[in-house]
């Protein structure tokens, strides 16, 4: 029984780690900083979706700011299969420039 909550709490331990790790945001902060070349996939955070895409704090209609079509894949860092979709989009973002 001790194993299993020593593992229990290892787990938690784990997940609250990884949850609170500020590696991600401060990447798509240093993105939203620098000049965005073309045919790149952009990581998004809310302040750039609301200014780039749309603001849905201020418009309940869908507007798309931008001039081209953009492809936009909401995912989460910890699912497997989100992770997996990633080199997808970095082809079509290179094929599509």
């Amino acid at each position: 029984m001790k194993k299993v909550l020593a593992m229990v709490a290892f787990v938690m331990i784990g997940v609250i780690v990884y949850a609170f790790n500020d590696e991600n945001r401060i990447n798509v902060d240093q993105q939203s900083k620098k000049e965005v070349k073309s045919g790149e996939v952009i990581v998004m955070n809310k302040e750039m979706f609301i200014k780039d895409v749309f603001d849905y704090e201020k418009s309940e209609e869908w507007k798309y700011k931008g001039d081209k079509p953009a492809i936009i894949d909401l995912y989460a860092d910890w699912c497997g299969p989100c992770r997996m979709t990633a080199p997808i989009m970095k082809s079509l973002a290179k094929e599509y420039d």
